[in-house]
């Protein structure tokens, strides 16, 4: 994924489901750490994995 620190960023604001945030954010601090910037990877991470996923023809529609 490369240094998130040297890329263009925006903010998201969304709104999701009180369960999947919990869940993504233990996960997170699973992989990451309670380290500032660990959501924001794992976000980046998911984001990217989706994408590719999608091209792919591997998401159901």
């Amino acid at each position: 994924m490369g240094n998130l620190s040297k890329v263009a960023k925006v903010a998201l604001q969304i709104r999701i489901p009180v369960d999947l945030d919990q869940k993504f954010r233990a996960k997170a601090a699973a992989k990451y750490g309670l380290r500032r910037g660990a959501l924001e990877k794992a976000l980046t991470e998911a984001i990217s994995l989706w994408l590719k996923m999608d091209e792919q023809g591997g998401l159901a529609k």
